[in-house]
C-alpha cells in the first residue's frame, strides 16, 4: 500500500532520474514482500522453495537501486548516473536474477531446503550456496555506500538534516537486521523478518517526499522547464531581431549611399542598431557557454577592483561616448582586492553599467552612474546606482523571471538574467531597488 501511495505521489515526475530509481526500489520491495507472504501462506514444500528463490529477484534490484536513488537525491557521486556506470551496477544483480529463475543452476545461490517450525509457523530452512557470498558482498558494498552518502549529506546540510537522517535510519534499520541474520544464522532469520523492515524505509521516503518534494528535485525539474522555455524564447528573439537589425542596416546604408552626404541621425541609428546586435550576441554567447556543462566552472584569482573598473569604463567609453564622464566610484580601501572569477565579475559590471547608461535621461545634464564597493572579512558588496528612468513595481517584481525576456528599445533583459546566474554560481546575492523617474540601485555581493 505504501509503495502504491509513493508511486501515485511521484508519478507526475517520472521523467526525473531520482523518481525512476525510486520506482525500481519500490518494485524490489514489493517483489520481496510478495514472495515472502506466499511462503507463509502455502503449505507445499516445492512452492515454498520456488517463492524463496524468487525473493532474490527483489534483493538483487534493491541494492543498486538504493545507491542510485540516494546518489541522485544527494547530488553526490554523480558519476554513478552515467549510463555505463549505472548499467554496470546491475551486472552482479543480473547473475543473481538468472540464478533465481533457474537459468543458472539455482543451487549456486541457496540450497538444501527443508521444513522448519518457528513460533508455530511452517517455514523454510536453507543453506547458502557458492554464489551467495558474492551476492551478499556486492549487496553490502552498495548499501554501505548508500548509507555513507546519506549520513555525509545529513551532516553537510542544515536545511534537510532531519530528513536525510530519517532516510538514513530507515535504511540502516533493515540493513542491520538482515546483516545479523546472515552473520549469526539465528532461527528468526528464516522468518524473513527483514522483509518487514522495508516498510520503515518506505515510510521514511514517503515522509520526505510529502514534506519537501524530494529535497527540491521537483523544483529543479520546474526550473529545467523554465530554462528550456527561456532557451526557446532566446533563440526566437535572436532569429527575429538579428534578421531585422541586419535588414535595417542594409536599408540605412543604401540611403546614405544614395544621399551621398553625411546624415547624423541615420548614422546614430546605424550605431545604436549595431551596438544592440553586438550586445545580444555577446550575452547570448555567455549564456551558451554557461550551458556547455552543468557545472559552470569558475577560475578564482586576486583582482584589483580599481584597475578592473578603469579598464572596463575605458572599454565601454569607446562604444558609448560620454559614459566616462558620468561614471564615478568609491572604494572602501585602496587598493581593494577580491578573490573571484575575473571574466564573470567583468561581465556582471559591464551589463549593469550598460543598463544604467541606457536608463539615463539624454536631456538631463546632471545624469550620473556611481559605483560603491565595500568589503568585510566574508564578502565584497557592490552598489551600482543611477538617476535614470527607473523601474515600476511590476517590472521590479518580475525582473529576473525568464518570461520577461523580450525585445525593447532598452534591451532584451538577457543581461540581467545572466548577471543573476553568474552571481548565484559564485554563491553571492543580488538586490535591486528602483523608482520610476528617480533611478535604480543594484546591490550585489560576492564572497571575498
Amino acid at each position: 500500500m505504501v509503495s502504491v501511495l509513493l508511486i501515485a505521489k511521484a508519478w507526475n515526475y517520472k521523467s526525473l532520474k531520482s523518481v525512476q530509481y525510486l520506482f525500481i526500489l519500490l518494485l524490489s520491495f514489493s517483489i520481496v514482500s510478495f514472495f515472502t507472504l506466499n511462503i507463509y501462506t502455502t503449505s507445499v514444500l516445492s512452492h515454498k522453495i520456488l517463492f524463496s528463490r524468487l525473493r532474490y529477484i527483489g534483493y538483487a534490484l534493491m541494492c543498486p537501486a538504493s545507491l542510485l536513488f540516494i546518489s541522485s537525491i544527494t547530488d553526490k557521486w554523480v558519476f554513478l548516473q552515467k549510463r555505463f556506470v549505472s548499467f554496470s551496477l546491475f551486472i552482479p544483480s543480473a547473475i543473481t536474477i538468472l540464478t533465481s529463475v533457474n537459468l543458472i543452476p539455482e543451487d549456486l545461490l541457496v540450497t538444501n531446503f527443508s521444513f522448519l517450525q518457528i513460533y508455530g509457523l511452517s517455514l523454510l530452512q536453507f543453506n547458502n550456496g557458492p554464489l551467495f557470498f558474492m551476492h551478499y558482498l556486492w549487496s553490502n558494498l552498495l548499501i554501505i555506500s548508500a548509507c555513507i552518502l546519506l549520513f555525509t549529506k545529513a551532516f553537510q546540510t542544515t536545511t534537510y538534516f532531519r530528513d536525510y537522517l530519517i532516510l538514513s535510519l530507515g535504511m540502516v534499520c533493515g540493513y542491520l537486521i538482515d546483516l545479523y541474520g546472515v552473520a549469526f544464522n539465528p532461527p528468526f532469520r528464516f522468518t524473513m523478518i527483514s522483509a518487514g523492515t522495508f516498510l520503515i524505509s518506505e515510510c521514511a521516503i514517503f515522509y520526505v517526499l510529502q514534506k519537501n518534494h524530494f529535497f527540491g528535485l521537483i523544483k529543479k525539474d520546474h526550473d529545467l522547464q523554465d530554462k528550456f522555455h527561456f532557451q526557446n524564447k532566446l533563440l526566437s528573439l535572436v532569429g527575429h531581431d538579428l534578421t531585422g537589425n541586419i535588414h535595417q542596416l542594409a536599408r540605412l546604408s543604401n540611403t546614405l549611399k544614395k544621399d551621398g552626404q553625411e546624415n547624423q541621425e541615420l548614422i546614430k541609428v546605424i550605431n545604436d542598431t549595431s551596438l544592440s546586435s553586438a550586445e545580444l550576441i555577446s550575452n547570448m554567447m555567455r549564456w551558451v557557454k554557461s550551458q556547455e556543462d552543468n557545472d559552470f566552472k569558475t577560475h578564482h584569482e586576486s583582482i584589483d577592483i580599481q584597475e578592473l573598473l578603469l579598464r572596463l569604463v575605458d572599454s565601454l567609453a569607446t562604444v558609448y561616448p560620454g559614459l566616462k564622464q558620468k561614471v564615478s566610484w568609491q572604494l572602501s580601501a585602496t587598493p581593494l582586492y577580491i578573490q573571484t572569477d575575473r571574466e564573470m565579475l567583468t561581465s556582471i559590471l559591464r551589463n549593469l553599467l550598460t543598463n544604467a547608461h541606457k536608463a539615463l535621461f539624454a536631456e538631463k545634464s546632471e545624469s550620473f552612474i556611481h559605483i560603491k564597493v565595500t568589503q568585510d572579512l566574508k564578502k565584497t558588496i557592490f552598489e551600482v546606482s543611477d538617476n535614470g528612468v527607473g523601474l515600476g513595481p511590476v517590472e521590479l517584481e518580475n525582473l529576473f523571471q525568464t518570461n520577461r525576456i523580450k525585445s525593447s528599445g532598452q534591451g532584451y533583459g538577457i543581461g540581467l538574467y545572466l548577471v543573476k546566474m553568474m552571481i548565484d554560481i559564485q554563491r553571492g546575492s543580488i538586490e535591486i531597488k528602483s523608482q520610476q523617474n528617480q533611478g535604480t540601485q543594484v546591490y550585489f555581493s560576492l564572497p571575498s
